[in-house]
């Protein structure tokens, strides 16, 4: 963990909301945008109902960005 602390840091400067949840959504996101099963990643994170891990996808706000950038255009 102590190596991490620069990025850490350096992650913080960028975006004050960092939390240990951030790196679990953060980690649900990537997962289920690799394909991994919903199942899968709600074990990984100890959830016991699917829905909780889908509160942790964040991939429908990159879908929610992409929309509002090709409006602005």
């Amino acid at each position: 963990m102590f190596l991490l602390t620069p990025a850490i840091q350096s992650a913080k400067d960028k975006s004050p909301i960092l939390s240990c949840h951030s790196f679990r959504a953060t980690t649900a996101t990537d997962l289920l945008d690799q394909g991994v099963p919903l199942e899968d990643v709600q074990y990984l994170l100890g959830h016991a109902d699917p829905r909780t891990t889908r509160l942790s996808d964040r991939r429908h706000k990159e879908v929610t960005r992409n929309i509002v950038e090709q409006i602005s255009v």
